[in-house]
């Protein structure tokens, strides 16, 4: 679920992004935040195995670092995810609007997507994992009829041999890439719905590599087939590029089916946020929350306002720093510090137990 969801941020903000810092190198910068997602996939590990039998991350969170810190990060996480969730269906409307249906009204299309998010994650965790399952197969299949059918159309010289000139950019580019990944975080809120198994970090880490693998081939064939220049100016390359797609001369312009099939991605992760969103806040009254979360985040898609390329970029300068704060520092530093809190307790509880026998 985690990987469909991943689509979203991944074919949305990276591909522009990546060739306006990299350059020609774009499509290395995935390969370089690999190692980085490893070590973010075994925090993650880390913190499923300190949640009891039903406790998600807001919970241990409480229980690690104490009542009064744990519900100001829970509340701060579910405001930010409220925030991220309003983004995500924002871009999705918008993408419709500008490959699809011209010129229209973005509301009906704002509307639709909150209320289909909302009533999916009032639902259990197993119906959108099911969900994904069955979504799956026809989201491979038409990335791997992308790759194919786009390479002949690429130019190699664009790609290849390396600027090694670019490597700040390149290195920029790589925390970008991770950035994206770490998106991954926002499921643990949901750890208490899942079972545990001890295959889970092995799959976690065959399915960040194919997300890494399809994400470099992605930017080579953008930036082959757009150039630099073009694929760092436009919204949004990857459906500029599918746009002049044939397949044996049989199937032309497949970027509007492309476009409301990629819907799906914005479906699983914004019904994730906002699952998550509730789940931080408490477990009693999930389903009034998490309407009132849907609610939210749907004002907040109306007030970002402006076209599509002022909302890219606000996404860039607001989304992208804020998540990298949220997701490689605040919950790492508040894992670690709830960790010493917990160490101190156990150490005076044995102090207290050693006077009194």
């Amino acid at each position: 679920m985690l990987f469909i969801g991943g689509f979203s941020p991944i074919t949305r903000a990276l591909p522009s992004a990546a060739a306006a810092q990299a350059g020609t190198t774009a499509w290395l910068a995935p390969l370089l935040a690999f190692p980085a997602t490893l070590g973010f996939i075994a925090f993650l590990a880390a913190v499923k195995r300190r949640c009891r039998e039903g406790e998600g991350l807001g919970e241990l969170a409480v229980r690690l670092s104490g009542a009064r810190f744990g519900r100001v990060f829970n509340t701060v996480s579910a405001a930010w995810m409220t925030v991220y969730c309003g983004f995500i269906l924002r871009s999705g409307a918008e993408r419709l609007v500008s490959a699809v249906y011209a010129n229209a009204n973005a509301a009906p299309f704002l509307v639709i997507t909150a209320a289909v998010c909302a009533v999916a994650a009032c639902g259990e965790l197993r119906w959108r994992a099911r969900s994904a399952q069955l979504f799956f197969p026809v989201l491979a299949i038409t990335m791997a009829a992308i790759l194919v059918f786009s390479a002949p159309n690429m130019r190699l010289e664009r790609v290849w041999p390396p600027d090694v000139t670019r490597l700040r950019g390149t290195a920029l580019s790589a925390a970008q890439s991770f950035n994206v990944m770490t998106t991954a975080a926002y499921g643990a809120f949901a750890f208490g719905e899942v079972r545990s198994s001890r295959s889970d970090l092995r799959r976690a880490i065959v399915w960040a590599a194919s997300a890494t693998l399809v994400t470099s081939l992605m930017i080579a064939e953008i930036i082959g087939i757009l150039g630099q220049k073009l694929a760092a100016s436009v919204q949004f390359p990857f459906f500029a590029m599918i746009r002049n797609i044939s397949a044996f001369r049989l199937i032309d312009r497949i970027e509007p089916l492309v476009v409301a099939l990629w819907m799906i991605t914005d479906y699983i992760f914004a019904s994730m946020l906002m699952s998550s969103a509730a789940a931080a806040l408490g477990s009693s009254r999930k389903k009034a929350k998490t309407i009132c979360i849907a609610a939210a985040a749907l004002v907040i898609s109306f007030v970002i306002s402006g076209d599509a390329f002022s909302f890219s970029k606000k996404a860039r300068e607001l989304v992208v720093p804020i998540n990298f704060a949220y997701t490689v520092g605040l919950i790492p530093a508040l894992f670690l510090a709830g960790l010493l809190i917990n160490k101190k307790r156990v150490r005076k509880k044995d102090k207290k137990d050693e006077k009194s026998t």
